[in-house]
This record gives structure tokens, sequence and C-alpha cells, in this order.
């Protein structure tokens, strides 16, 4: 009979996810950010010290990259036509735990899938914030990294978003933005994606969102 392995002890950061789990369940996005960051500034500091060996330092690093991605995009408002206005503080501290993240999947070399997200969520963040050239250059990047994986869908879903971009930097009408728009989502409902109709009401809601008053008020 042989010995049975002792389990092995949970990760000493795991009480830190579930603090920022806790923090997303009750909405509130300016306290998912502070947990957030926090959490990630605990995990870092332990590698090297407490985290021993390159698998566990791998898997701390993959949490915070996780849960740092997830509360940034919790915050990004283009998901909901009627969703709560965030303040311009919140939504610029919600862009850099994006390029947190992101920074995150690059010291963790993940694939082209996961860098070209991390990219768009960063655009999408420049794009609400009226910050239209570097989202058009995050949205660019973006579908670079989707060209090369490849993932097709994402990389028409993402020319949709530099359709908004692009727009709004020539100081389009909103119509003829809208019109542009049009276009790229009968592409993407004639293609054969799994998510299509999902990707055109995401990009519908995402003008929609984009061009609140609200928002346009703090654009430079």
């Amino acid at each position: 009979m042989s010995a049975s392995r002792p389990p092995r002890p949970a990760p000493s950061w795991n009480g830190e996810v579930d603090k920022v789990k806790e923090a997303r369940s009750r909405g509130d996005a300016a306290a998912a950010i502070t947990a957030a960051n926090y959490a990630a500034d605990s995990i870092e500091s332990q590698i090297g010290e407490t985290i021993n060996g390159s698998a566990d330092e791998n898997e701390a690093l993959t949490a915070a990259q996780r849960f740092t991605f997830n509360v940034a995009a919790d915050a990004w408002p283009g998901w909901q036509r009627d969703g709560p206005l965030l303040d311009k503080p919140t939504l610029l501290r919600a862009k850099h735990l994006a390029l947190r993240s992101a920074s995150l999947v690059d010291r963790l070399r993940l694939g082209p899938i996961q860098v070209g997200t991390g990219a768009w969520l960063v655009g999408a963040f420049d794009l609400v914030l009226g910050n239209f050239e570097e989202a058009l250059a995050r949205f660019s990047a973006a579908s670079d990294k989707y060209h090369a994986a490849p993932a097709p869908g994402l990389e028409l879903l993402t020319s949709g978003y530099a359709v908004m971009a692009r727009g709004l930097w020539a100081s389009k009408p909103e119509a003829d933005i809208a019109g542009d728009l049009d276009r790229v989502i009968a592409q993407i409902l004639a293609g054969s994606f799994e998510d299509r109709e999902e990707w055109a009401e995401q990009l519908r809601t995402a003008l929609a969102v984009v061009l609140r008053k609200d928002y346009k008020e703090m654009w430079p």
C-alpha cells in the first residue's frame, strides 16, 4: 500500500483573488479597480519572496493577469446602452488597469489572441475618453495580432471599433459613422462566426454609448 501524497496547500495569493471576486460581485467599478490593483501589487511583491519556482510564479501572475483584465473590462461602459455612467477618473483608472493586464500578458508571453485582446481593451477606453488617434493605433495593433493568430472574426470585430475611432477622429457626422459601421456589421453577419449576432449588437451598443452626451463632454 503506497502512501498518499498530501494535498497541495492553497496558493498564498488565493485570498487576494477572493477579495477581487467579492469586489466585482458588488458591482462597484471603482472599488473593484482598487481591489484589483491591491491584489496585483500583493502578488507581484511575493514574486521571488514567498512564491518559489517558475510554475508557481506563472500561476500567480496568470491569476493577476486575468483579474486585472476582467475588472477593467467590467468598467468598460460600452457593454450596455443604459448602463451606469462612469466618471472620467474611474475610466482612466480602468484604462491603467487594462494596461497593467496587457503588460502581464507580455511578461507571461501569452499568445497573439491575448495580446490582441489586451490592446483592444486599452483602445476601447481611449475611444470612450475621446483619444481617437490612440484608440485607432491600439485597434490596429489588435487587428494585426488577430490576423496573425489567425482569428478572422475577432479581427473583423475590432475593425468595427476602428471604424468608430477613425470616423470620430475625422469629425465625421454621426450618421456617416453609423453607416460605415453597418457595413462592417454586414460583413460579420455574412460570416460563419458563431458569435456574429452578439458581435453585431456589441458594436451597435458600443457606438451608442460612446456617443452619449455625458461621455462626449469628457473628450479633450
